[in-house]
């Protein structure tokens, strides 16, 4: 009995150590090849389904090639796999906002991207993007309040350079993807800088 436990246990690691050879084969190409690099990273998910890197990685694949459902489903198990971590779940959302601003290419919607985004935001209270791109969910769905708060939380969060806080919050002004009322609110919050 104990030979078979121990058949099954290194069968299981022999598994996991081929799923990151293949997946850091597919590092290699997936910048040039997204789709050969997805096939690799496909593989080494079900070698080893419970590697939340290697979801990662296939998600940030998927990415490239603006797969966003198979992203975000990539994504999805990824959280599941590790819920602390605060990039995973900007990307969710990332993936899911994709889906949002395409409504024709997918079926997800704007307070979809609610969720993943507050909980980056728990996960990592520093990341101005998580802000950012709650403040633009919430606006979608119509909550202009918690909008301008989300906003005003992201220019909080930017770095203390103030030459970078100030470009980064002109070319989003310039954006087109930002409402009128946020591109007013962040245009006074510059001013009194």
């Amino acid at each position: 009995a104990l030979a078979l436990l121990g058949s099954a246990v290194t069968g299981c690691n022999r598994n996991r150590q081929e799923a990151i050879i293949l997946a850091n084969q597919a590092d290699g190409f997936v910048d040039t090849s997204p789709a050969d690099a997805i096939s690799k990273y496909e593989e080494a998910v079900k070698l080893d389904p419970t590697n939340h890197a290697i979801l990662f990685k296939l998600a940030k694949a998927y990415k490239k090639k603006e797969d966003w459902e198979k992203a975000q489903g990539a994504l999805q198990r990824a959280v599941e796999k590790q819920p602390a971590n605060g990039e995973y779940w900007f990307e969710r959302g990332n993936a899911i906002e994709q889906q949002a601003r395409k409504p024709d290419k997918g079926g997800a919607k704007w307070s979809d991207c609610i969720e993943p985004y507050t909980k980056c935001i728990e996960k990592d209270p520093h990341d101005d993007r998580c802000y950012y791109h709650l403040a633009q969910a919430y606006h979608w769905t119509d909550d202009e309040q918690k909008a301008l708060q989300k906003i005003s939380e992201a220019i909080e969060q930017r770095p203390s350079d103030e030459g970078a806080r100030k470009k980064k919050c002109i070319e989003d002004l310039n954006a087109e993807r930002v409402h009128p009322s946020l591109i007013e609110f962040r245009r006074e919050r510059l001013t009194r800088r």
